[in-house]
């Protein structure tokens, strides 16, 4: 439907910089031009501490370090034995059991791996950090990120 113009209004009356963004109902993606502004990582994953929620959604993040003792369990691993350290990482805020993510820093070892999680609830979570291979494992970085719902 065209549009009347009458009076002292029309369109070779609007200045530039007249037109705000209140006055804009949409506007097709098409009909933009020119450079994108640069993304900001921190604007886009505002993280200001290890704890932060987003809307129910809370996310943790943090690292603990690996005892000094492995124990030695002979029932597996290609040498005959699996060397084992139990990790437990507490975290707060979480209205139900989170899911829990790790992994471990074990440096020169490929052999290290994070075991089965257990006894995990709202403020915990136990798991294993395995390897195959003696001294691999001991004192030594392991980062982990729990994800569920913000009580």
């Amino acid at each position: 439907m065209p549009t009347e113009i009458s009076g002292s209004t029309g369109v070779n009356k609007i200045q530039d910089g007249t037109v705000v963004n209140a006055d804009i109902v949409s506007l097709a993606a098409s009909k933009l031009t020119g450079a994108l502004p640069s993304l900001d990582a921190d604007t886009l994953f505002p993280f200001t501490s290890s704890a932060q929620n987003f809307g129910k959604m809370r996310i943790v993040t943090g690292t603990v370090t690996t005892g000094a003792t492995e124990i030695v369990w002979s029932g597996g691993g290609s040498s005959g034995a699996t060397y084992y350290i139990l990790v437990t990482v507490t975290y707060t805020g979480f209205s139900g059991t989170p899911r829990i993510f790790a992994m471990t820093g074990a440096s020169g070892s490929h052999q290290s791996n994070v075991g089965s999680y257990y006894q995990t609830s709202s403020t915990s979570s136990n798991f294993y950090i395995t390897s195959g291979v003696t001294g691999q494992i001991e004192e030594e970085p392991v980062y982990y990120l729990v994800i569920g719902t913000a009580s």
